[in-house]
């Protein structure tokens, strides 16, 4: 029970200590030196209030500035207790560099001048006081020096002791004139962004923890503690990493979430420096795919496809290589690659493209997604992989190989994998579906006031129109996350139309399969794709409500599957 007592009695007060540092960051209170933050050699902002004893013990880096800047001192102003002023003040002033005796790079500061009387006369002075301050009734004062180092030019010159007012019980404050010089620790940024990273990494020194608030200023705030050799800083904001990882879940507009920590790669450690690091990044490939879900979740959600875009090629490699990503069919994954591709182009390189490209399952394509490899594949032989058009990096030899190894049994594509140009590309393990048995529904709709405007101007047209059919496009709505003209699944982008005839009561709803815009790209052959080319298979069921009496009833539902004949892929734009 003692042992427990002591142990608990230590822990209180190491509390209490640390308690009593944090509450010393910005104040001015105890404060003997100055932090200043500065871009191009111009200050940022107020100095901040430091101390000395906090700044040494927590950065090495701090230690070495303020040890230089006691060698390029001009004044210096020492405070001797009265237990020290019984003491010889040679060994004291000795200590003490001077400008003089050379920088930081220069070995240190010399001992004050010697030979001279001036050491004798202040030891005959200290000896008097003594003997004053042992009489009855009075009360001992403290002997202040100042003690002026040599100048820059090399002149020494001394100052004789000075005591002070006379002594009352409290500390009477320096004259402001007499006030020594305060350290100043400046501490240079890249730029003005970087200055709530170098605060926090500062706090850190006074209160041991790290609340960054987003994961960018932690990973700055990391890079900023390595800078200044702050101790357990680059592990506390690991620790935060870590912690706002598993807060965030998979929200998409999570600051915490693992699409954030990719998307500033850039401030990653260097990989040599990435022991505590790993564990950060173990946790983020998880939470990242959980962030974007799906194919579908992601290609159909206009703040996910954004996120998308911005995410680094690691971030994406990510989620093509793992079997987690949810997917309806390996031709949507195709679709999400060439997204992030298009808005990625200026920032990446062949050699990082085909890293990706090697990722995609091919061998899992449908008929209408290897039609449209066969397309890219001719691309890329003719454009060659610096332009668009030739983005994906397969010649039309490896396309016919893939499709072939798709329509081969078992036994035979065992033997086909041997020559396989990319192994991922004939990888038969099948992603996670992420279309549940009872399907997805995608609600679209046309305003009513819409309809009527669109209904009553082409009847005003008359006869002498020339276009009799009156197509208006609804609006499929995916709630906060904005709302789109069509629809991405089954690597199909899919639109619906009202076609409405003048003079007839009844209009006519449709939905057609196109290959999706995302292709496009100048020069590119898929853009000339002829309408009614390609048969594309793909189970949608089509259901249009009406209302009745102020409420809503089903007017029309109809499924196009393969037994109906499936449908046909439409001519781009």
């Amino acid at each position: 029970m003692e042992l427990l007592a002591s142990l608990g009695a230590r822990a209180a007060y190491s509390l209490n200590l640390l308690a009593f540092c944090e509450r010393l960051y910005d104040n001015t209170s105890c404060s003997d030196c100055t932090i200043v933050f500065t871009v191009c050699g111009e200050a940022l902002g107020p100095p901040l209030p430091g101390h000395k004893l906090v700044l040494q013990a927590a950065s090495s880096h701090f230690a070495a500035m303020l040890t230089r800047r006691l060698e390029t001192e001009q004044q210096v102003q020492l405070v001797i207790p009265p237990a020290l002023a019984r003491q010889p003040l040679g060994p004291v002033l000795g200590n003490i560099p001077t400008a003089a005796g050379g920088g930081a790079g220069q070995g240190g500061g010399r001992p004050a001048a010697a030979g001279t009387r001036a050491p004798k006369r202040r030891q005959a002075q200290r000896k008097d006081q003594a003997d004053e301050n042992e009489q009855p009734g009075k009360v001992p004062r403290k002997e202040v020096v100042d003690l002026t180092l040599d100048s820059p030019a090399g002149s020494p010159s001394h100052a004789a002791a000075q005591p002070t007012t006379p002594p009352v019980p409290a500390v009477q404050p320096v004259p402001s004139s007499r006030l020594p010089h305060v350290p100043v620790l400046r501490i240079a940024l890249v730029s003005p962004a970087e200055l709530p990273a170098a605060l926090l990494a500062v706090r850190f020194a006074y209160a041991g923890r790290v609340d960054a608030g987003c994961v960018r200023v932690a990973l700055e705030a990391r890079r900023m503690g390595d800078y200044l050799l702050l101790g357990g800083c680059a592990e506390a904001c690991d620790a935060y990493l870590l912690d706002a990882l598993a807060a965030a879940g998979g929200g998409a507009e999570a600051s915490g979430s693992g699409a954030a920590l990719y998307q500033h790669q850039a401030l990653w450690p260097a990989p040599e420096a990435k022991p505590s690091f790993a564990p950060v990044l173990a946790a983020a490939r998880p939470q990242l795919l959980r962030h974007f879900g799906s194919t579908l979740a992601t290609l159909n959600s206009p703040s996910l496809r954004q996120q998308l875009a911005a995410v680094p090629a690691d971030a994406l490699e990510a989620l093509l290589e793992s079997d987690g990503f949810g997917a309806d069919t390996e031709d949507s994954v195709l679709v999400l690659l060439r997204v992030w591709v298009a808005a990625n182009w200026a920032r990446t390189d062949a050699a990082a493209r085909q890293r990706l490209c090697g990722l995609v399952r091919l061998a899992q394509l449908s008929p209408a997604g290897r039609c449209v490899l066969t397309w890219l594949a001719c691309d890329h032989a003719a454009k060659g992989p610096s332009r668009q058009a030739g983005w994906f990096p397969i010649t039309p030899l490896q396309a016919c190989h893939v499709s072939t190894f798709a329509a081969a049994t078992a036994a035979q594509q065992r033997r086909m994998k041997v020559n396989a140009a990319c192994p991922d590309w004939l990888k038969t393990i099948p992603r996670t579906p992420c279309i549940p048995p009872a399907g997805l529904s995608f609600p679209f709709s046309l305003g009513r006031t819409q309809l009527r405007t669109a209904l009553a101007d082409h009847a005003a047209a008359g006869a002498g129109d020339s276009q009799p059919l009156l197509r208006l496009h609804p609006r499929f709505s995916f709630g906060t996350a904005g709302d789109l003209d069509h629809v991405l699944a089954g690597g199909l982008e899919l639109r619906v139309e009202v076609h409405a005839m003048r003079g007839e009561s009844a209009a006519g709803v449709f939905v057609y399969a196109f290959v999706p815009g995302a292709y496009q790209a100048q020069g590119s052959s898929v853009t000339g794709i002829p309408g009614s080319f390609f048969p594309a298979w793909l189970r949608v069921r089509l259901t249009v409500h009406g209302w009745t009496g102020g409420r809503r009833r089903e007017a029309f539902s109809g499924m196009y599957d393969e037994d109906e004949g499936g449908m046909v892929l439409g001519r781009l734009g």
